[in-house]
């Protein structure tokens, strides 16, 4: 059952306490010069990026996370100032070779980066020969953790593979697929998860492996002529990934088409952006494309939320999981040279101190030795990888959300869950159950009392939910609502005044819903100064209702409304007050 109260809306009081919250770090964070530090005392750490080239998009992001965390760091002042040195691969794999030999003749303890997994393959040995530990934010390639010092802090392509294949099997209802596989060592350990669980399911897969564009054709050819009209997937980076949707949706196919990590994000439309039909209808090419990601900002936990809006006061924009993952792995990488640094039996031997960190690294090998993170808790498995969730999005409109229906791991599984269905495997010792994803909101017609002595009002309003229909054995009724500060009136959920079918997503809407609730004594509190505040540049608030509104609209000026007294009375009734609902004990 979901526990329902006006008077709680997260949309609304809750985002204005989180607005204080923002104007409190706008005023008093730290800024861009904190991570400014004398070199002479600094702790380096080395950041080696695609900043320039075709993963631009991966490194910048990146960059700002990682950035973001050393400001923060370094702000703190518990441990030795962290200074950091940026180096740009230039989205190649030859120069993350030779970035990673300039980066072991530096004085840096650490290393972060690269952020492709083939630049983390080719650089890797030299880090492992001068024994300098490695933490690419972003490689995901089962095959990098084979070098001796890097430590893998995503998700691995394997685990995509198998969560791309459940989900077109179990969510989506799809039996075949047409399986694009770009030659690398990044398309090779997306196939062995794919193929193994696509197996296991017994999906009819047709696997078309590609180095070039000219290879690739004929095989987007063949997809588009095939009559059956197959689930297409891509496990190639976005690059190759928005140059073959482009073809097959000029050819007609309509999809689902679902890739990994690399098409987890908006940034992914952005490649296609220049074109035609995307300025024309946006979302021509990227609607109904699934793409994974460790983080989706709609459905993220509050430590996520509050680190966006750091990252957002001190950039301008959203953060993607790319910027996520960055400063999660500089989090990291933070610990692991200051508690370094305290150890007062390490010399001053950059050797000695490089083999102390990877020490460190090596020993949170259990959940009870993890270091906290934004993505989920730091500890490596005897192959040096992090155990994580995916999250699975969906672009509609060009924008990309959390899918409706989403796997929700499963540590200890029971035997029992299992032969219900409730939970099913996702690969080797992998469980999950499907977690639904419930879109709400409230759209308030008006207040038409308040009543301040008696700590009550009446609100008349529509409550929407947007919700896949279906979400496995045993899942909760998102209709099943109460609101537990109600005093009079009824709610019928079996009534609504509306529902409908968006693609898979079905929507229900109660509207014209009037009843009188309690009111919380904050509000009470606020609204008894009887003041007249403006919202955004927007005309002067003078009702209650349009009040009310402004605090639920979640928009990011909030906390630069600006009241004044009112020279008339605020309240404006429209229709005499209803009789005073009895008092009822709490």
């Amino acid at each position: 059952m979901l526990n329902w109260g006006v008077s709680r809306d997260d949309g609304g009081f809750l985002r204005l306490a989180k607005a204080v919250v923002l104007l409190g770090a706008m005023l008093f964070g730290p800024a861009s010069a904190a991570a400014e530090v004398s070199s002479a005392q600094a702790v380096e750490i080395a950041v080696a990026l695609a900043l320039t080239g075709e993963g631009i998009s991966y490194g910048k992001p990146t960059l700002e996370g990682v950035q973001l965390a050393i400001e923060e760091a370094n702000a703190s002042s518990a441990g030795p100032p962290i200074k950091i040195v940026t180096y740009d691969d230039q989205s190649s794999d030859e120069t993350a070779k030779a970035v990673a030999r300039r980066v072991v003749a530096s004085p840096a303890w650490l290393m972060l980066g690269p952020v492709f997994s083939t630049a983390s393959l080719a650089a890797g040995p030299v880090y492992a020969e001068a024994g300098l530990a490695s933490l690419p934010p972003t490689a995901t390639s089962d095959l990098i953790t084979q070098n001796a010092t890097t430590f893998r802090v995503i998700f691995k392509n394997s685990d995509q593979g198998e969560t791309l294949a459940t989900y077109l099997f179990r969510v989506l209802g799809q039996r075949r697929a047409a399986v694009f596989v770009v030659d690398s060592g990044y398309g090779h350990t997306l196939q062995e998860g794919f193929e193994r669980t696509a197996g296991q399911l017994v999906i009819d897969a047709q696997y078309y492996r590609f180095a070039t564009d000219e290879q690739a054709e004929p095989f987007v050819q063949q997809i588009a002529a095939d009559p059956s009209h197959p689930a297409v997937v891509f496990l190639t980076l976005d690059p190759e990934g928005a140059r073959l949707l482009t073809k097959l949706r000029r050819l007609g196919v309509t999809g689902p088409f679902l890739g990994g990590d690399a098409f987890g994000d908006e940034s992914f439309s952005q490649l296609l952006a220049d074109q035609s039909e995307e300025r024309t209808q946006p979302g021509y090419f990227t609607d109904n494309l699934y793409g994974l990601a460790p983080v989706i900002l709609d459905s993220a936990n509050a430590n996520i939320l509050a680190f966006a809006e750091r990252f957002r006061a001190r950039f301008g924009h959203d953060p993607v999981w790319f910027a996520i993952a960055g400063y999660d792995a500089a989090k990291l990488a933070v610990a692991a040279v200051r508690a370094v640094a305290a150890n007062t039996e390490i010399n001053a031997d950059l050797k000695a101190q490089r083999t102390a960190v990877l020490a460190y690294l090596l020993a949170l090998n259990h959940t009870a030795k993890a270091q906290p993170g934004l993505l989920g808790p730091f500890w490596f498995d005897e192959a040096r990888a992090r155990q994580q969730v995916i999250r699975v999005g969906r672009f509609h409109g060009g924008r990309f959300a959390s899918a409706p229906v989403q796997f929700m791991p499963v540590a200890n599984p029971d035997p029992a869950e299992i032969t219900s269905g409730t939970v099913f495997e996702l690969g080797p010792d992998r469980y999950a159950r499907l977690q639904r994803v419930v879109y709400t909101g409230v759209f308030l017609n008006e207040i038409p009392r308040l009543d301040l002595a008696r700590a009550s009002f009446n609100a008349d309003f529509y409550l929407w939910l947007r919700f896949a229909r279906d979400a496995g054995p045993g899942s909760a009724d998102p209709t099943d609502l109460i609101f537990p500060n109600l005093i009079s009136g009824s709610f019928d959920r079996t009534r609504p005044a509306e529902q409908r079918k968006w693609q898979m997503v079905p929507s229900t809407g109660y509207g014209g819903f009037r009843a009188s609730f309690a009111m919380i004594s904050t509000c009470a509190t606020f609204l008894s100064t009887g003041r007249l505040c403006r919202c955004h540049s927007s005309t002067p608030v003078r009702r209650w209702s349009e009040l009310f509104m402004c605090w639920t609209s979640g928009r990011r000026s909030v906390p630069k409304i600006a009241c004044r007294r009112p020279r008339t009375p605020v309240m404006q009734q429209r229709r005499p007050n209803p009789p005073r609902p009895p008092r009822r004990s709490r």
